[in-house]
């Protein structure tokens, strides 16, 4: 339940965004220093790159937001997708004319307030929510 969260790091919105804050070649660093040797090849794993998941089936609860000037907007929005297909309780919010780190960057922004108190309550809704039993407790 993270905000604007980077999944792969090659989607449409990362290919060619020129924001202030992140960019696709702050993007393309974050990757290369993440992955290391990986970078490039088709043997990233799922857990560094969720985006390469296949089976959202398991995952847990998700919340999260993301700004439409971003380079992880269109990611979050698969990512969402994929994970809502898959029976799993997720949501998003889109911020319009924000970019990464809008929260962070202008906290006294109406939005930015508004990202924060949503992204609180939905932690705390998924907190609060009974515990879903797993097939493992129920033998």
């Amino acid at each position: 339940m993270r905000p604007y969260p980077a999944s792969c790091g090659n989607t449409e919105t990362s290919a060619d965004n020129h924001g202030r804050v992140w960019n696709t070649r702050r993007n393309h660093w974050g990757w290369e220093h993440y992955l290391g040797d990986l970078y490039g090849s088709a043997s990233v794993s799922k857990y560094a790159s969720p985006a390469r998941e296949t089976d959202y089936s398991n995952l847990p609860p998700c919340y999260t937001f993301v700004a439409d000037g971003e380079p992880f907007y269109a990611e979050t929005l698969t990512y969402v997708k994929n994970l809502q297909s898959a029976g799993v309780d997720a949501k998003v919010d889109v911020y319009p004319g924000n970019t990464h780190a809008f929260d962070m960057l202008l906290p006294r922004r109406p939005e930015s307030k508004a990202a924060r108190q949503r992204l609180l309550e939905e932690f705390e809704r998924v907190l609060n929510a009974p515990a879903l039993s797993s097939p493992a407790s129920e033998s």
